[in-house]
């Protein structure tokens, strides 16, 4: 035999009222909680009263041309480039990236040893290109928005370098150097590759050259002369000098 179903028990009047009674206790509850918060919470967490300030207009940067005279028409070195002066030379590049703490790439980069300096103003410095850039360390971690740095530490030029004397100069004071990674320091200048040079009339190939550098060259008042100490051409393969007028019987 089936048992009878049974139906469903409606709701009595005394459970509606018993739930009626809890949601209407809910929302009191939450509504005290919300008016305590806005009156006691909310004004801390008001962000303080600014006053206005109305900015003045914009100033556009002018490029500094104490250099422009060294670099061609439309070379990027007279262009709104990067630079920065240190003990060691004026830097120019356009694109830098941080790779330790104190070293940075910076490329394309020329370096101009006795122009740019505080209170250098060789009329023929001396100039360092490199297309590809170079890795150099810093005797201190760089602040690179100063316009300032610190003395370099040492640094590697990378790829094809050009090492050259820029300016109005006599032909025996021309220098002009076409070798590749090149290190520098405060004190000198070197590569151990080949090296195509002409210093004054005279033109040298070989490899092995350190050029130092005078004390002078981050002073206020060295002639071009003073910039270079001295060069030092370890394996020299060829040397051609020109002779007066009558050559050496004369």
């Amino acid at each position: 035999n089936l048992a009878p179903l049974s139906r469903p028990r409606l709701p009595t009047r005394t459970t509606m009222l018993q739930r009626l009674i809890h949601y209407v206790t809910a929302l009191t509850l939450l509504s005290g909680v919300a008016i305590a918060y806005h009156n006691t919470l909310a004004p801390w967490l008001q962000p303080p009263h600014v006053d206005k300030v109305v900015m003045g207009p914009d100033h556009v940067l002018q490029p500094d041309d104490s250099l422009d005279d060294l670099f061609a028409e439309g070379a990027w070195q007279r262009g709104s480039c990067k630079r920065l002066q240190t003990s060691s030379g004026m830097l120019l590049f356009q694109h830098w990236t941080q790779t330790a703490q104190d070293e940075w790439k910076l490329w394309p980069i020329t370096v101009v040893i006795g122009r740019g300096m505080s209170g250098a103003t060789d009329q023929t410095p001396v100039i360092i290109d490199a297309d590809q850039g170079a890795e150099i360390k810093f005797a201190k971690s760089l602040d690179m928005m100063s316009g300032g740095a610190p003395p370099i530490q040492r640094g590697r030029m990378i790829g094809n370098v050009h090492i050259y004397r820029s300016g109005n100069h006599d032909q025996a004071h021309a220098l002009d150097i076409q070798t590749a990674n090149v290190g520098i320091d405060k004190r000198k200048i070197w590569t151990t590759e080949p090296i195509r040079m002409n210093v004054g009339q005279a033109r040298l190939v070989g490899r092995d050259l350190t050029i130092h550098l005078s004390g002078q060259a981050n002073t206020a008042g060295g002639g071009s002369s003073a910039i270079l100490d001295r060069m030092e051409l370890i394996y020299l393969d060829q040397l051609v000098m020109p002779l007066a007028d009558g050559g050496l019987w004369k």
